[in-house]
């Protein structure tokens, strides 16, 4: 046995109990009350360490009868013991709710995303989509930002076409930041890129959101950035960066809707940025991410969240439409507290036509 409990000889000290064959009936009644209920405390700590390893251990993906006795008690401790897919998924299910959730409603949206998109539970057809506010996607914008490995200030690239999601970095310049000691942000104008006077890496940028233009810092220093909810142009969150005299716009117009979790279509320039206020290449950029430096991923900025309403769509698969009921708990779990929530799915049975619920708060009646 894995674990075994004294007896009542072994926790008493010697002499105060006669424990030869000429104790009393009292004694004996006492010492044998103590050691079974000792016994009963023992085999119920074995038998949940040998039920809960071979749990662990072994594999019951042939098994058809009904769900193991451990995995059903799991389930109902997390507040999901009504769940009745098969094994492998309430495994999966516990493994999800065992991870801690993200600060940001966004990347729990994504995490959980990801979930369903796995080959165990497959309940959705390809990744979601979030939209905020009154239906405005939250789509992908490219960081027009390269980085030079050069030991002294480099020369100012010149302006060059911008193709969307393929332009090249421009010679002796790349798209990583992993050993870089400058940058350069670039601006669109009339379909060209004009690179801006580099700047050194070590340099701190403070990062701050505006709701529109009007809100931009009004005394900025050349290098900071300022992420804009809405600048006018129809774009959700674009970043704007002080080159020293004006703010330029160094982000792509969203024309192309992104999806909230994958790569973009194609190889591009696109780039992840940490959400902390201050931003400094000479801080090792993320491995994750297209291009493995800083960036903009539109979705990630926390002031995108100012939106009252936002809507989910997700093509569901046939298994995914019986388990309608757990998405939807699982969504309860991460909705926001002030934003309302609606799902928008749809099923093979009705791909075209989408099927609209709120998801309402955990303590909602």
């Amino acid at each position: 046995m894995i674990y075994e409990m004294s007896t009542f000889r072994q926790l008493t000290a010697p002499g105060y109990f006669d424990f030869s064959s000429q104790q009393t009936p009292k004694t004996a009644s006492i010492v044998a009350w103590f050691n079974n209920l000792t016994k009963r405390w023992e085999d119920q700590v074995n038998l949940f360490d040998s039920t809960f390893r071979l749990w662990a251990s072994r594999d019951y993906s042939a098994v058809t009868v009904s769900m193991p006795s451990y995995l059903l008690y799991l389930l109902v401790q997390n507040g999901i013991g009504w769940f009745r897919g098969n094994i492998a998924q309430a495994a999966a299910l516990l493994t999800y709710f065992s991870k801690s959730y993200p600060s940001s409603t966004a990347l729990a949206f994504q995490q959980l995303f990801t979930f369903l998109l796995t080959p165990v539970i497959a309940w959705i057809t390809g990744p979601g989509q979030i939209f905020f506010g009154s239906n405005s996607p939250a789509r992908f914008a490219e960081a027009l930002l390269i980085y030079s490995q050069a030991g002294s200030l480099p020369a100012t690239p010149p302006p060059q076409t911008y193709t969307a999601l393929t332009w090249d970095a421009p010679a002796s310049w790349s798209k990583t930041a992993v050993t870089a000691t400058f940058y350069s942000r670039g601006y669109l104008s009339g379909g060209n890129i004009v690179w801006m006077t580099p700047r050194s890496t070590s340099n701190v940028s403070i990062m701050s959101d505006a709701a529109n233009l009007a809100g931009l810092p009004a005394t900025p220093t050349a290098g900071d950035l300022c992420g804009v909810l809405s600048d006018g142009t129809g774009d959700q969150g674009a970043v704007y960066y002080f080159d020293g005299s004006t703010w330029r716009k160094t982000t792509t117009p969203n024309a192309d809707q992104g999806l909230v979790i994958g790569a973009p279509p194609s190889p591009g320039s696109s780039v992840f940025v940490p959400v902390e206020g201050v931003i400094s290449s000479s801080v090792q950029p993320p491995v994750s991410g297209p291009s493995q430096g800083y960036g903009y991923y539109g979705i990630f900025g926390n002031f995108v969240l100012q939106a009252k309403r936002i809507d989910l769509s997700l093509d569901l698969t046939t298994d995914g439409v019986a388990n309608l009921g757990m998405i939807v708990f699982l969504l309860r779990k991460i909705k926001p507290t002030l934003n309302a929530l609606y799902l928008n799915y749809t099923t093979p049975s009705s791909p075209n036509t989408p099927v609209s619920i709120q998801i309402f708060d955990q303590g909602a009646v």
